[in-house]
């Protein structure tokens, strides 16, 4: 992130990312959840511009698909009715050989003990994605998210994404919700931004 701002500062260039595979951490996944809100009308869309969401800080190619496939399923996940429907579908071949196996699931049917909280954008994804598949509501699914260790908190970050999306706002926990500094405004924020993304469907990017 740091040497994303000081490029952006250098060059002016707003795709100031690295683009180092070893530079693919997880925190333009974690923030994704506006674009798939705003775009929840037009797919390729939401995946273009989930793209170029992390190009403004994370750049590598894993990080950019890893946008682009969780963007996908988290348009999914707003209309699913199953979590079986969230996973089908995905084109693996549209992105590079870590992304694609992710969409390809095989992951979901490891265990816990195998999945890896830490900073890096693909174990982040597969680990979140497991946990929300395993999860038996939002709480749950949360909650094993946190506590898989090292990079945990974006873990969840992830995981609580996905799981928003599918089970909706009424099953996060009341008293969670009670706790989240300026909740309402954040609320107002994300149907601001459907129902402008809704508003705006038919019309030229």
């Amino acid at each position: 992130m740091s040497s994303a701002l000081r490029r952006y500062l250098e060059t002016k260039d707003p795709f100031s990312g690295p683009t180092d595979p070893y530079s693919s951490g997880n925190g333009s996944i974690m923030r994704l959840a506006p674009i798939p809100l705003f775009y929840s009308q037009d797919l390729q869309q939401c995946l273009h511009f989930a793209g170029e969401s992390s190009r403004t800080t994370h750049g590598s190619q894993q990080c950019v698909d890893a946008c682009r496939l969780f963007a996908q399923l988290l348009f999914n996940a707003m209309r699913a009715s199953s979590k079986a429907e969230i996973f089908s579908g995905l084109h693996s071949s549209h992105y590079c050989q870590e992304v694609a196996a992710i969409a390809q699931g095989d992951f979901l049917a490891d265990s816990y003990e195998q999945m890896h909280g830490s900073g890096y954008v693909i174990d982040s994804l597969k680990s979140a994605l497991w946990c929300f598949n395993q999860g038996k509501d939002f709480k749950d699914a949360v909650l094993l998210a946190a506590n898989i260790g090292n990079d945990a908190d974006t873990t969840a970050a992830i995981c609580g994404q996905i799981a928003g999306a599918f089970y909706g706002f009424s099953q996060i926990p009341a008293d969670w919700r009670s706790r989240i500094t300026l909740a309402d405004d954040i609320k107002q924020l994300a149907l601001g931004l459907l129902a402008a993304g809704q508003a705006r469907q038919g019309q030229p990017a």
